[in-house]
This record gives C-alpha cells, sequence and structure tokens, in this order.
C-alpha cells in the first residue's frame, strides 16, 4: 500500500532532520487526515497523536497512536521506531506497528532501514519491511539516493514488493525546498505497482500513482504546521484524494 513509502521514508528522513540539530528535543504532533474516494465508498479519516524525543544527535525515538475510519470500519495502531547513528556517516532505524482490532489495517508491521553518507551531501538509504494482513502478507524493500544543495534536496527511490506470491516495484521522484528556519514544501510522485486495500477484506496488487504535496511551517518559536495534498489513482479500483493536517509543539 501507500503507506509502505510514507513509512520507510519517515524512518529515514524524519531522523535525519531531528538529529541534525543540537541539544534534546521532544515534540507533540496531533494530526488529521481526510480521504475521498471515488467509488462511493465512505470517505476514510485518520487521527494521530505522535511523540517524538530527540536525545542527541541523530538518535531519536518516536511512538504513535492513530484512529482510522476505512471502508465503514474503525481500526487502531500502535507504532514507533527507534534510530540511532552506527557511525560519523551511518544511521540505522528500526520500527514496528500493530493493529489491536485490523479489521482493514495490518495486524503488525516490521520495517528497518539504513542511511549512509558516502560523499558530502549525498545520502544512500536502504530498507526493508513486512506486513502481516488478516488474509495476506506484503513483504517490501527500498532502494533510494538522496542529494541535498543550495536550499534543495532531490531523492530517488526503487521499491520491490511481494505479496500474493507476485513479485512486483514502484519508482519515487521527491523534491524538496527549505526555506526560514525549520520549514520545507516538497512534491512527491510515485508509480508502479503497490499492494492495495480495494475493500475491508483485501488486498491486492494494483497500479499505482499518485502525487503529493507536502510541507512543514514554524508558526512560532514552540508551533508548527506539518501539512499534505495527496490524490492516488488506485489501478482501476478509485481514485483517491486526501488532505492531511497536523499542529506540532516542540518543548
Amino acid at each position: 500500500m501507500k503507506n509502505w513509502a510514507v513509512v520507510i521514508s519517515f524512518l529515514t528522513v524524519s531522523a535525519s532532520a531531528l538529529g541534525e540539530t543540537g541539544g534534546a528535543q521532544t515534540q507533540a504532533e496531533l494530526s488529521f487526515e481526510s480521504s475521498h474516494l471515488s467509488n462511493n465508498s465512505p470517505d476514510w479519516r485518520a487521527e494521530s497523536l505522535r511523540l517524538t524525543h530527540k536525545m542527541g544527535p541523530r538518535e531519536v525515538r518516536e511512538l504513535a497512536l492513530t484512529h482510522t475510519r476505512r471502508f465503514g470500519l474503525d481500526d487502531s495502531q500502535f507504532s514507533g521506531f527507534y534510530s540511532t547513528a552506527l557511525s560519523d556517516k551511518l544511521t540505522a532505524t528500526v520500527g514496528a506497528n500493530l493493529s489491536p482490532s485490523h479489521r482493514v489495517l495490518a495486524r503488525y508491521g516490521l520495517d528497518a532501514a539504513i542511511q549512509y553518507e558516502f560523499a558530502p551531501a549525498w545520502l544512500a538509504h536502504a530498507g526493508l519491511g513486512t506486513k502481516r494482513y488478516d488474509t495476506t502478507n506484503v513483504n517490501q524493500a527500498s532502494l533510494g539516493l538522496e542529494h541535498y544543495f543550495s536550499a534543495f534536496s532531490v531523492a530517488a527511490a526503487w521499491r520491490p514488493v511481494r505479496a500474493l506470491g507476485i513479485n512486483a516495484s514502484s519508482t519515487e521522484l521527491r523534491g524538496t525546498y527549505y526555506y526560514g528556519d525549520a520549514n520545507s514544501v516538497g512534491l512527491i510522485v510515485s508509480s508502479g505497482q503497490e499492494a492495495t486495500s480495494v475493500n475491508a477484506n483485501t488486498v491486492l496488487l494494483a497500479n499505482v500513482r499518485a502525487t503529493a504535496i507536502s510541507g512543514h511551517h514554524r508558526l512560532a518559536r514552540h508551533w508548527a504546521i506539518n501539512y499534505a495534498l495527496t490524490r492516488n489513482r488506485q489501478g482501476s479500483f478509485y481514485k483517491q484524494n486526501s488532505v492531511h493536517l497536523g499542529a506540532e509543539y516542540v518543548f
């Protein structure tokens, strides 16, 4: 599902972004997301509470509680990750999620990722993950390259996936502009085959195309907002338009 891209990208990008600032830091985020589907299904909704603590340079841990409503069914999910520097150039991250209800969400998921700075402003990313649904397992890897220059960064990733005994893959391109104090806005486009929930009980591989605009903007010393507008075409099953908005407080 598109969640895979979000999980692996979030593990590496969030960890590096938080880890570059000096001193210990704790932040809390309350976020809301609404998605409209074109196949007359009820709108999807999600609310999340996320706590992130940076213990030192490139050492971050996070816990999150999420409530979702998809296909008219409610789910809850607990998730978290831990990221730490293995050397001055290598960072490792492990993450997990668990849904006690798992009506639509996966029963559980496990992820691991590494980030290596092989040259100044050049990063290589690699990740592995698995999700267990009631009807199938979804296994995915990720290989990516990222470069920072001036006030910008660009990244490309390839994500092979195996589900239902079938191998497939997708690609992702991302560009980000950084402005002001810890502010950013980015464009993400992806295309390929991904595991997709087509109804409450079925996960299939589908040809997915997605475009997203996302950003982070600091409002004051302790307050910031996170936002995203996403448009997904989930094969021939449905189109999904999503709006995400989060309020972040830094202690």
